[in-house]
């Protein structure tokens, strides 16, 4: 019996080893330097795989001049700075995510990472984002098998109805056929976020038998609390409201659409005899032309006491935020999925939102 329990013990210690993966994670941005919904994802799975002990390692591009490796809640997080072309990102500030790391940097990574000795190789955020991109040709180079590409959304304004530059789109085609052709050819498996941009992956030429849609999800755990603790506040001491509260997540860019609530906040008002209301727009400003845009708009409907730009705030006031408003208004002319609209859901909030992909989703 002594000898059934060792040997036992010895299978379940052996198989404990060989499902331990070392996991090498890439995406061009991450928390806190980031607020997009595919940082955000990155960050979760990198955590939820440690947790489940494996081994992960995360690659991220951050603005700044100096490479930085530290390690979070178990999970070791190299940052590499990317190069920063000031006229560029002016024209297109959008492009500031898909700027190459510098090459000094990224043979220091090369060094410290070993590629061949992960099981499997993450790629976040394809097309565009080149950290990704000269990972997965890396990965290409050294004939590495075990290769998984997450495709978040295709960017829109490199489109026909993007605003930008038309070399700058018929670069984005080139590299489409190119190297982006590669990295699909060469990936083991190709992941979609959402159904929308699975169906947008097979139109650019994508093998439908390699492409799985995992979509994104919450850590639902810290929603249920925060919002069951709320619910137990107001009951005792939130007055009656006297103002309709509306609110918007997401990066100061053009497909976000936020002018479009701007424009309809005197029609809302006439229609609910002037009820008082107070739009709030939570995110980093990306798109500088875009902001004087949307301030030029509020200046003509004087509406600068009605519309409000908190800028970037930390999870615990986004979710404080979300709680506090009436309305949630996702008024985007594209996304990949639209993680804000399940941030509202969890918390119970009424959705206004645009008919498009990923929020369909």
């Amino acid at each position: 019996m002594l000898r059934t329990l060792k040997r036992n013990l010895f299978t379940r210690h052996t198989m404990n080893r060989l499902n331990q993966l070392r996991v090498l994670l890439v995406t061009p941005d991450l928390p806190p330097y980031s607020a997009g919904g595919g940082a955000k994802m990155a960050a979760l799975l990198a955590l939820h795989l440690s947790r489940r002990g494996h081994h992960v390692t995360l690659v991220s591009g951050y603005s700044s001049n100096q490479m930085k490796v530290t390690t979070v809640q178990g999970v070791k997080v190299i940052f590499l700075p990317y190069i920063r072309l000031k006229v560029l990102e002016k024209a297109i500030p959008q492009v500031v995510i898909y700027m190459p790391p510098r090459l000094k940097h990224l043979a220091s990574l090369l060094k410290i990472l070993k590629m061949e000795n992960y099981d499997i190789i993450h790629l976040f955020a394809f097309p565009g984002h080149l950290i990704v991109d000269f990972l997965g040709v890396y990965c290409i180079l050294k004939n590495f098998k075990n290769v998984i590409l997450t495709i978040h959304a295709f960017p829109r304004y490199v489109e026909r109805e993007g605003p930008a530059p038309t070399l700058i789109k018929l670069l984005y085609r080139i590299y489409l056929l190119i190297l982006g052709r590669l990295l699909v050819k060469h990936s083991k498996i190709i992941t979609a976020v959402s159904k929308s941009t699975a169906i947008d992956a097979i139109k650019q030429g994508n093998p439908i038998q390699k492409i799985r849609i995992i979509p994104n999800g919450l850590d639902l755990d810290k929603h249920f609390y925060i919002y069951h603790k709320y619910l137990q506040r107001i009951k005792k001491e939130e007055p009656p409201r006297r103002c309709i509260t509306l609110l918007s997540i997401g990066r100061i860019t053009w497909h976000k659409g936020f002018e479009y609530v701007i424009l309809a906040i005197p029609k809302v008002r006439k229609l609910l005899n002037n009820v008082k209301i107070r739009y709030i727009i939570v995110g980093p400003i990306e798109d500088n032309n875009y902001h004087r845009k949307l301030i030029k708009i509020i200046d003509t409907l004087k509406l600068n006491n009605t519309v409000i730009f908190i800028g970037y705030v930390d999870e615990d006031t986004k979710l404080k935020l979300l709680l506090e408003t009436d309305i949630f208004v996702a008024p985007s002319l594209h996304e990949g999925f639209g993680l804000a609209l399940l941030e509202a859901m969890a918390l119970g909030k009424p959705i206004i939102a645009t008919n498009i992909s990923g929020h369909k989703d």
